[in-house]
Order: structure tokens, then sequence, then C-alpha cells
């Protein structure tokens, strides 16, 4: 079995929290993380929702997994495609210079990923779009269920 040196942890524990993210500079990544997070809790919303008509579920722990959003984004006659969907929410670790909203956020915020926070900058209209597909989708449903409402 291989030792183990603490005094490379401790270092690369110590380089990492001597790495500041002074966000207040960066007002690109706050709007990307501010309408990725809107775009989120969304998402669980609309899952939630589905799994309660569909299949009469109320728990309350959503998790996001893409084939879900879609299915519940069909269900709910979203006007977003599946591959948008996609775009916009599949997980993993992703491809640089492809990487999805979903998986610069976690990057960014799970790993003070300076890569990512640079691809955010380079692909941010890119990401923007799909991401305001989404909420568009979303407030045009609600726009429709408030009309509805109204008759």
């Amino acid at each position: 079995m291989k030792k183990r040196n603490p005094g490379q942890r401790a270092k690369a524990i110590k380089d990492l929290l001597a790495t500041e993210h002074n966000l207040t500079k960066n007002p690109l990544i706050v709007e990307f993380l501010e309408t990725y997070i809107d775009c989120e809790i969304t998402a669980h919303k609309i899952v939630r929702f589905y799994k309660r008509d569909k299949y009469n579920k109320t728990d309350s722990s959503v998790i996001l997994h893409v084939r879900n959003i879609i299915n519940a984004a069909a269900h709910f006659n979203l006007s977003i495609s599946s591959a948008d969907v996609r775009a916009l929410f599949a997980g993993g670790k992703g491809k640089r210079g492809v990487k999805t909203p979903r998986q610069l956020r976690n990057g960014y915020l799970h790993a003070k990923a300076a890569q990512d926070a640079l691809e955010l900058e380079r692909r941010a209209d890119t990401l923007f779009r799909i991401m305001r597909t989404w909420l568009s989708a979303v407030n045009d449903h609600m726009r429709t269920l408030a009309e509805e409402a109204d008759t």
C-alpha cells in the first residue's frame, strides 16, 4: 500500500485556500451563477410536479437526471427541445470547450476551477442563450396556465 504524504496534502489545501474568488470583480460569473440557479430551481419544481402528476409521488427530494427533466418538460409541453435540455443540464465531467452550464457551475463552485471560469467567459453568449431558452419556456408555460385560470 502506498504511503500518503501529509505534507503534500497540507500544501494542497493551503494552496486551495490561498486562491481567493472575489465575485464582485467578475459580474459575468455572478450573472451566470444567478441565472443557472434559476434554471436549476425551476427544473427541480417542474420535475417534482411531473412526478406528482405521473406517479402520484410527493417526495420532496428530487435528483436532477436529464431524462427526468426531458420527460417533465414534455409532460408540461414546455417549448424546449430535449437537445437543449441536455445542453443545459447534462452532468458529469464534460469536455473542455463544450461543457454544459451545469458542468461549469459544478467545476467553478466545487473546485474553484479557473479553467471553468475562463470557459464560461469565452462561451458566455452560448451558455446564456441555452439558460434563457429554458427560463423562457418555463415562463411561457406559467403564462399559459395563468391565462387558462382566468378564463
